[in-house]
């Protein structure tokens, strides 16, 4: 019983993905349907892989880090911007850079003393030298200590 119900878990989880909202970007976004991958990512884009969700008391820092999925033929920088950040949250640095040669960038959130309390949706938006940019978002709660 124990196998069926893990071969079907395991079965599921295979077909559903692991929940990756991001949105590629980069030059090769805009090519027509018939010649994306069946399975894959498209030639010349992006994406980023941000924390799903992360929680900080007021008074709080936290270091977290983004990861880049470069499909094929795309070795352009990425600028990283934060979007809706909650009053009283402060993301360093502000716009930080994902170099060519770089696969992860590190930041730090800091929640103040008096930040917002509750869960916010911070939009993170990559933009290459050159093509479309990427987003993908992360909840971000805010908690009395």
């Amino acid at each position: 019983m124990k196998t069926l119900l893990l071969s079907t878990v395991m079965t599921l989880m295979m077909m559903t993905g692991c929940g990756d909202n991001s949105k590629p970007g980069g030059p090769g976004v805009n090519k027509p349907s018939t010649e994306k991958p069946m399975v894959g990512q498209t030639d010349n884009t992006f994406k980023l892989d941000v924390p799903n969700s992360t929680g900080l008391n007021q008074g709080e820092v936290k270091t977290l880090s983004i990861t880049i999925s470069r499909g094929e033929n795309f070795d352009g920088n990425v600028e990283i911007k934060f979007m809706n950040v909650p009053q009283g949250v402060v993301f360093a640095p502000s716009s930080p850079k994902l170099m060519r040669s770089e696969k992860e960038v590190k930041f730090t959130v800091t929640a103040a003393a008096n930040a917002t309390l509750g869960e916010f949706v911070v939009q993170v938006q990559g933009t290459p030298e050159k093509g479309a940019m990427s987003s993908n978002d992360m909840t971000l709660s805010i908690s009395k200590p």
